[in-house]
């Protein structure tokens, strides 16, 4: 992924957001510019007054731990999600899952083509 200098500004300057996946309550780390342009979820989420804009921690319990890091790899580097097989098909359908309440219609499509071919 390619920033433009004052995007590279905004970006370090971006407040970091503390989200909690899964039922184990997996902990990861996000810049909250990145997670706001990227999903329509966590634009309301942070535009609305919500708790978690005040705490800047989201806790998602029903979604995967491994689907999230998927998604983050996707929203930093504009990783494709991982090949599917029939070994990690349930991989697959656990990422695009989460893409519905996220709002990512272009992660689920990429989860989709992969599963295609």
């Amino acid at each position: 992924m390619q920033f433009a200098a004052d995007e590279i500004v905004s970006f370090a300057a971006s407040a970091m957001i503390t989200v909690s996946v899964g039922t184990e309550q997996v902990t990861y780390r996000a810049h909250k510019d990145i997670l706001v342009d990227d999903s329509p979820f966590f634009t309301k989420m942070f535009d609305s007054g919500m708790a978690e804009a005040h705490t800047d921690h989201v806790q998602l319990p029903e979604d995967s731990p491994e689907a999230f890091e998927h998604f983050l790899s996707w929203i930093y580097f504009d990783e494709p999600p991982p090949p599917v097989d029939y070994g990690n098909l349930t991989c697959a359908l656990e990422c695009w899952v989460p893409g519905d309440k996220l709002g990512m219609a272009k992660w689920q499509d990429s989860i989709i083509s992969k599963i295609m071919a």
